[in-house]
């Protein structure tokens, strides 16, 4: 049986940001390889399940990254448009 405490403590570990290269790889997946940001009933559970995470683990690994959420990349994706 898992304690609660050894669960929650795995829960808040701190996320690594994302490389260089994964930074990269991420927006080249957004922008041009899937063209997810033009695709607007996508959910960012969807699109986090294409990079192999939890929707609320991608949100956090961009926030500490760029400063910005998915639903936030996405929306100004969409604005320049």
């Amino acid at each position: 049986m898992i304690s609660k405490t050894k669960l929650t403590d795995a829960m808040q570990t701190p996320l690594k940001n994302l490389s260089r290269e994964e930074f990269g790889n991420l927006f080249y997946k957004l922008f041009e390889e899937e063209k997810i940001c033009k695709k607007r009933c996508l959910s960012p559970e969807k699109v986090a399940i294409s990079f192999g995470c939890s929707a609320d683990e991608l949100d956090r690994r961009l926030e500490d990254t760029t400063g910005l959420t998915l639903d936030m990349i996405m929306m100004l994706y969409r604005s320049q448009r």
